[in-house]
């Protein structure tokens, strides 16, 4: 968890940031991520996703966010991360009722490759996870 001491060097590059205020999601997905081998980061928020990851953009392979995570839209969110990194992989949760939410934020970002839009199913979110994350190997 983000303890507002998101200065802290991270160590390793195998970060994957996930943005989420609802702890119990958080926690299912931080430990799909951690059965991977990678390191999940809790962001709240938006801006503190933000924050942590333009300090050291470098350290993380994925941005799962949920696109009601508080603070800002989704798509001032995108917009944001993709300007500090337009390569990283993001992952939007966009929940199972929201066709619009997701029809909006697919036509504002369709040109960048790297934004995926989906329910999260968690089944699938392994497999999800190994499909955006192209390791340098």
């Amino acid at each position: 968890e983000l303890d507002g001491g998101s200065t802290a060097a991270l160590h390793g590059d195998s970060y994957v940031l996930v943005v989420d205020a609802n702890s119990t999601r958080s926690r299912l997905i931080s430990s799909v991520i951690k059965k991977m081998g990678y390191t999940p980061m809790v962001a709240l928020n938006g801006d503190q996703a933000i924050s942590s990851f333009r300090n050291q953009p470098g350290k993380f392979k994925l941005i799962i966010a949920n696109h009601k995570a508080p603070g800002m839209g989704s798509g001032n969110f995108i917009h944001r991360i993709l300007k500090i990194d337009h390569l990283i992989p993001i992952l939007v949760e966009t929940g199972y009722q929201n066709q619009k939410t997701r029809e909006s934020l697919v036509s504002k970002f369709s040109g960048a490759g790297s934004v995926i839009l989906t329910p999260m199913v968690l089944q699938d979110l392994q497999n999800t996870i190994k499909s955006l994350i192209k390791d340098k190997a």
